[in-house]
C-alpha cells in the first residue's frame, strides 16, 4: 500500500506541474485571443466597416467555438 501511495505522489509531482502549465497556457492564450478580437472589432468599427463584416472577422479571430461543443466520445454505433 505504501508503494502505491509513493507511486501516486511521484506521478502527481511529475504530471501535476505539466497539467498546471497546460491550463496556464490555455488561459493566457484565451486572454490574448480576446484582446486581439476586441482590438480588431474596435478598429473596424472606427473605420466604419459593415457590422456583418465586423461580426464575421471577429468570429474568425476567436478560435474557441461558442456553441455546439460536444465533449462526449462517439459510441461505436454513432462512429460507423
Amino acid at each position: 500500500m505504501e508503494n502505491a501511495n509513493g507511486m501516486i505522489q511521484e506521478m502527481l509531482a511529475i504530471y501535476g506541474l505539466k497539467v498546471i502549465a497546460v491550463i496556464a497556457i490555455l488561459v493566457i492564450g484565451r486572454m490574448v485571443s480576446n484582446w486581439i478580437r476586441s482590438q480588431l472589432r474596435r478598429m473596424m468599427q472606427r473605420s466604419g466597416s459593415d457590422p456583418m463584416l465586423i461580426s464575421v472577422a471577429s468570429n474568425l479571430t476567436y478560435p474557441y467555438p461558442q456553441r455546439d461543443v460536444h465533449l462526449h466520445p462517439l459510441s461505436p454505433e454513432q462512429a460507423a
